[in-house]
């Protein structure tokens, strides 16, 4: 139908569309740069808003106006007080409104998905270790270190895996195998974490 030839055209038309609109704005920005025109965007020509510096005039009219509002110290009627609290509403409101938009704006970014990290309960939970034959070894206790099979020496877990192994023992396996003597687990030095009692 008609709508499915439009959207054909507009795909066609869209990449010499936004070329043209880019190269457009590209020529604002130099001719903004070297004081040719009073509008560095497209955009802001066509809502007839343009970028000026503050000369001393407007600092005084700026001054002025600080001057004209009033002052707690000053007030002498009633007409003055609820003026004076008028004023500091607004202001008050203008702060909070900006306080809150900046606050807004951050707790957007805390919770955004591509700046949190992923919780660890929304992990997968690992299945089980395999046992190898080392488990099955009778006489081996809690205490005692799977890989040489004698009280631990300078317990060291290895990470992957949560087994307490001999700091000598598994550094040594580790290094050679890359992989848990208990479970298989691929392994690296790095994952090698002493316990101190």
């Amino acid at each position: 139908g008609w709508r499915n030839k439009l959207q054909k055209l507009v795909l066609k038309l869209w990449p010499a569309l936004h070329f043209s609109w880019e190269l457009l704005t590209l020529l604002f920005y130099v001719r903004y740069l070297i004081g040719k025109s009073r509008f560095h965007s497209p955009l802001l020509l066509m809502c007839g808003v343009r970028l000026a510096n503050l000369d001393k005039e407007d600092y005084e009219i700026i001054d002025m106006r600080a001057e004209k509002m009033l002052s707690f110290r000053s007030i002498r009627n009633l007409q003055e007080l609820a003026h004076w609290m008028i004023e500091r509403v607004g202001s008050s409101l203008m702060n909070s409104l900006e306080v809150a938009a900046f606050f807004l704006q951050f707790l957007d970014w805390f919770y955004s998905s591509s700046n949190t990290p992923r919780s660890l309960t929304n992990q997968p939970i690992p299945p089980p270790p395999k046992t190898a034959g080392i488990q099955r070894i009778s006489g081996l206790k809690t205490e005692d270190c799977p890989i040489c099979l004698k009280t631990r020496r300078q317990d060291t877990v290895l990470s992957v895996s949560g087994y307490v192994f001999c700091y000598s023992c598994i550094l040594l396996y580790v290094r050679r195998e890359g992989k848990c003597p208990v479970t298989g687990y691929p392994a690296s030095t790095a994952q090698l974490i002493r316990i101190y009692q």
